[in-house]
Parts: structure tokens; sequence; C-alpha cells
């Protein structure tokens, strides 16, 4: 059983906290959670609030989780955040700064 006092991101209560972790993603054919997979997760959202990324933008600690080889999903629950969001910012990371409307920069 979870305390109540355990926190994940975006959790009411205990129960959510552990829905959170063995999402519907991780269960087997036999409807039994792969706690291979829900370890990984608890690591991997230990890791992050313990390292230098847990203060840096959603992206920056998105990226963090996929170094840890996160997929995306897992990687939006821990930062709280959806997998479409992740992607968004991903590509809006990756535009070119001082672009105008028609893609082309500026020349100074």
């Amino acid at each position: 059983m979870v305390p109540d006092t355990f926190s994940c991101p975006e959790s009411a209560n205990a129960q959510d906290a552990v829905h959170f972790l063995t999402g519907e993603d991780m269960k087997n054919s036999d409807q039994e959670a792969n706690w291979s997979a829900v370890t990984a997760r608890c690591l991997a959202y230990l890791c992050l609030k313990n390292s230098s990324s847990a203060d840096k933008s959603i992206l920056e600690q998105a990226q963090f989780l996929e170094k840890l080889g996160l997929p995306i999903e897992d990687r939006a629950g821990v930062v709280g955040s959806t997998a479409a969001s992740l992607r968004e910012l991903s590509r809006r990371a990756k535009t070119k700064k001082g672009t105008e409307g028609n893609g082309k920069a500026k020349r100074r």
C-alpha cells in the first residue's frame, strides 16, 4: 500500500499516485503490473527531482528524462504535461530564433 504522503505530479491522493505508477500501458497480458516498468518510472522521477534539472523548464526536464530512456508518454506524466504538449514545445525549440512568418531570418 502506498502511504498518503506519497507525491507525484498532479496527484490528489495515494490512489492517483498508484495509477500514475501502474498506468494501463504497463500492464502485461495477465493484467498484473509490470513492476520493472513501475520501478523504472519511480527511479526516473527520483533522478529528476534530485538533479539540477528539477528547477528548469518542462522541456529541459523532459529532455533529461528522454536521456534516461523514458517514452514520451511517461516523460509527460512525470513532468505534469501531455505528450502532444511536449512534442509542440520541442518543435518550437527547434525553430530558428529571429525568423519571421515566412521562415527567413532578417539580414543585419
